[in-house]
C-alpha cells in the first residue's frame, strides 16, 4: 500500500498527482495542474566493478601465492607459496589444505606490523594475567601457545555524487470554514477554525564527495570483534609490496569487490537522499514525497590489508581467542571461567559482607 508521504500533492487543489507520459512530468488527477519532477529515485553508476573483479591482471599479487582453506572453520586464506602454513590462525585446526580458488584482487595498500611477535606475546601475557577467574591450566597453555600474524582485508571506496531532486514541503495555516449545526431544533451556520497545509514544490541539485567509505570483508571474524579491534591509524597506510606477505597470511575477502561496492553505493545513496530530504523540508512544517536522481562519478576503490595477531586455543572442546591489533597493540580475548575460582570468589564476597554487617 502506498504511504501518504510517497504521494505528491497538487499545490493548486491538494489532490494527488501522478506521473504523466511526459518524461519526469506530474499531473493533477483533479484540476490538471502539471509539474516537472524526477520520475523516481535513481542511481546512475558508470563503473563496471565485475570487470575489475574478473580482470586477470588484478589477480596477480606480484609473487606466487597459494589459497588455503581450513577444514575446521572453513576459513580461506592467502599465503606466499614459499611459506609453510601448518595450522589455521583462526581456529587452530591442523593441517590446512590448498584450494584451487583464485586469491582475489591484489591489495593496494597495507599497514605494517608495528607490534612484533615478541611484543605481541608480552601483550598476551599481560591480558591473560588479568583473567583472574580463568582456570590455571588454561592460562599456562594460553601464554605458551603460538601467535599468528594475519592481514585483514578492507575495501575503501571514493566517489562524487551529483544529485538532482524534486520534492514537496508544506507550511501550515489556519482557515475559517462555515458549517451547519443543530441548536434547539433549528439549524445554524457557524464558523470554525481548521488547520490546513499549503503544499509547494522544491527542486534543485546537490553535490557531494565521498572519501574512504570503508568496509571490512573478513569471513572469520564477526563485526563485534572487528569493531573492538578498531580504530587503525590510516595515516600509516603504505603501498603493498609482495615481500610484505612473507611470514604472514591474508584472510581471503569474504564477499569481494562487487558486493562490497553495493553496500557502499547504498550508504552513499542513502546519505545523499537524507540530505536532500532535509534540504526540501527546510523551513517547512511537513515533508511530502521526494524523488532524487543521483549520478556517481570519479568512482575508485582500494583494497587494504590491516594487521592482527591471533592466538586460538582449544580448551575442553571449545575454542578461545586472543586478539592483538598489530599496529596499536590493543589486546582483548575470550577465556573460560573456573567454577572453583568463582565459588571461592562468592564465598569471599559473602564473608566480607557478613563481617561488614557484624561491625556496623
Amino acid at each position: 500500500m502506498e504511504h501518504p508521504s510517497e504521494r505528491f500533492r497538487c499545490p493548486a487543489c491538494g489532490a494527488d498527482m501522478a506521473h504523466s507520459a511526459m518524461p519526469g512530468g506530474l499531473v493533477c488527477s483533479r484540476c490538471g495542474h502539471t509539474e516537472n519532477g524526477c520520475i523516481q529515485d535513481t542511481d546512475v553508476v558508470g563503473f563496471d566493478f565485475s570487470a575489475a573483479e574478473n580482470d586477470p591482471s588484478r589477480q596477480n599479487w606480484g609473487v606466487p601465492v597459494r589459497t588455503l582453506i581450513c577444514p575446521g572453520c572453513h576459513g580461506r586464506m592467502v599465503a606466499a607459496a614459499i611459506d609453510s602454513i601448518q595450522s589455521c590462525p583462526f581456529c587452530g585446526t591442523s593441517p590446512i589444505v590448498d584450494s584451487d580458488e583464485a586469491p582475489g584482487i591484489r591489495p593496494d595498500d597495507f599497514i605494517p606490523f608495528n607490534v612484533d611477535e615478541a611484543a605481541a606475546s608480552r601483550k598476551r601475557s599481560e591480558w591473560i594475567a588479568k583473567c583472574r577467574l580463568a582456570p590455571s591450566s588454561f592460562k599456562r597453555a594460553y601464554v605458551s601457545g603460538p601467535l599468528k600474524g594475519v592481514f585483514l582485508p578492507y575495501w575503501a571506496f571514493n566517489a562524487t555524487v551529483k544529485a538532482s531532486y524534486v520534492g514537496q514541503t508544506a507550511n501550515s495555516y489556519t482557515d475559517t470554514e462555515m458549517s451547519t449545526v443543530s441548536v434547539s431544533g433549528h439549524t445554524e451556520v457557524k464558523p470554525s477554525k481548521v488547520k490546513k497545509l499549503r503544499w509547494r514544490f522544491v527542486s534543485g541539485s546537490l553535490d557531494r564527495n565521498f572519501t574512504n567509505v570503508i568496509y571490512s570483508d573478513v569471513e572469520q571474524l564477526d563485526q563485534k570483534t572487528l569493531a573492538r579491534l578498531e580504530p587503525y591509524k590510516l595515516n600509516e597506510l603504505t603501498r603493498f609490496a609482495p615481500k610484505n606477505l612473507t611470514g604472514y597470511v591474508a584472510a581471503h575477502a569474504k564477499n569481494g569487490l562487487s558486493e562490497m561496492w553495493q553496500r557502499a553505493l547504498a550508504y552513499m545513496g542513502g546519505t545523499v537522499r537524507e540530505q536532500v530530504r532535509h534540504t526540501v523540508k527546510r523551513g517547512g512544517d511537513a515533508l511530502g514525497a521526494v524523488n532524487t536522481r543521483a549520478e556517481f562519478g570519479d568512482v575508485s576503490f582500494k583494497q587494504w590489508l590491516l594487521p592482527l595477531w591471533i592466538g586460538a586455543y582449544r580448551y575442553k572442546n571449545r575454542i578461545y581467542h586472543v586478539y592483538i591489533n598489530g599496529q596499536t597493540g590493543f589486546t582483548f580475548g575470550t577465556s573460560p571461567k573456573s567454577l572453583l575460582k568463582i565459588g571461592l570468589f562468592v564465598l569471599a564476597a559473602s564473608a566480607i559482607a557478613a563481617l561488614f554487617v557484624l561491625i556496623f
